[in-house]
């Protein structure tokens, strides 16, 4: 279980990397949007997080924790969609992005 927590952190590390250096995002996007054996790719399943942190009830974003949560998922799907519109729009996951910004 420690091993699968570590591997979290360091794909949340990763994104946030590639978000704060633009230039490494397409790399990020190439290694990450890959399946895994059917599974999901990590890049999809941080999206399907995102998305739902940005799906919050409006009511919640009066608590500090919730609404920092709430900016940070909307400055990475923001990010990924500003500097890469091209490689987002293409994966097959790229409506549900779209949902989250909407």
């Amino acid at each position: 279980m420690g091993n699968s927590t570590s591997q979290t952190s360091k794909s949340w590390d990763d994104l946030f990397q590639a978000l704060m250096t633009p230039e490494d995002m397409s790399a990020y996007l190439e290694h990450n949007s890959q399946q895994d054996g059917g599974r999901q790719s990590t890049l999809e399943q941080q999206c399907e997080l995102l998305v739902g942190v940005v799906q919050v009830e409006s009511t919640l974003l009066k608590l500090n924790e919730v609404a920092e949560s709430f900016d940070t998922a909307v400055f990475c799907l923001g990010q990924l969609v500003s500097h890469e519109p091209k490689a987002i729009s293409e994966l097959p996951f790229a409506r549900t992005v779209v949902s989250g910004l909407s």
